[in-house]
């Protein structure tokens, strides 16, 4: 049996419906296509005070082809 690890990421978000799981995957196995979860869990958990919780998912997130995608987004008043 064979896994075709540019898609298996993919597989397990879209048809599994599971974005935890793929995730877990994807950071444990170096694994690319999981950007745009990385993204959304990062941001999901920065918006909401849990700065901690978001640097370890941006440590741990793999191959993330723009590093940029997982920085803050500050807004400071003028």
């Amino acid at each position: 049996m064979s896994v075709e690890e540019d898609n298996i990421i993919q597989y397990i978000n879209g048809t599994l419906q599971n974005p935890d799981l793929a995730l877990r995957i994807a950071s444990r196995n170096n694994l690319p296509g999981a950007e745009d979860l990385f993204v959304r869990k990062f941001n999901t958990l920065f918006q909401g005070g849990q700065y901690g919780e978001a640097a370890k998912v941006a440590a741990g997130a793999p191959k993330v082809s723009q590093p940029s995608a997982i920085q803050p987004d500050f807004h400071y008043p003028s």
